[in-house]
């Protein structure tokens, strides 16, 4: 799993700029982040409708987490160093998905 959050971190970049500028057949840009850092135990949970504000990555979560205090679609702070995942749709197959991955192949 190490593995996949760091390949997930290294091609952070690329994942950005696709999003930045996509092709009409890319869409349904996330990122998988810990939405609680510095929890003992950080949830981990998807976000999309990604948005920079300056130096700021704002989304909203994909869905309930189990953390007290949000809500599925809530606008929320992405901190870079929290992203341990991204995905993306690119004509029908999902790029990225680097911990699903892990996860499949059990």
């Amino acid at each position: 799993m190490l593995a996949a959050i760091k390949a997930a971190q290294d091609t952070l970049g690329r994942f950005f700029a696709t999003q930045a500028s996509p092709k009409s057949n890319q869409d349904y840009f996330l990122v998988k982040f810990r939405l609680t850092p510095d929890a003992d135990q950080p949830e981990l949970i998807w976000a999309g409708d990604l948005k920079w504000e300056g130096e700021q990555l704002w989304g909203t979560l994909a869905n309930d987490p189990s953390d007290e205090g949000y809500v599925a679609l809530q606008l929320v702070p992405i901190h870079l160093g929290s992203i341990v995942d991204w995905r993306y749709s690119e004509a029908g197959v999902i790029q990225g998905d680097f911990t699903r991955r892990v996860l499949e192949r059990g």
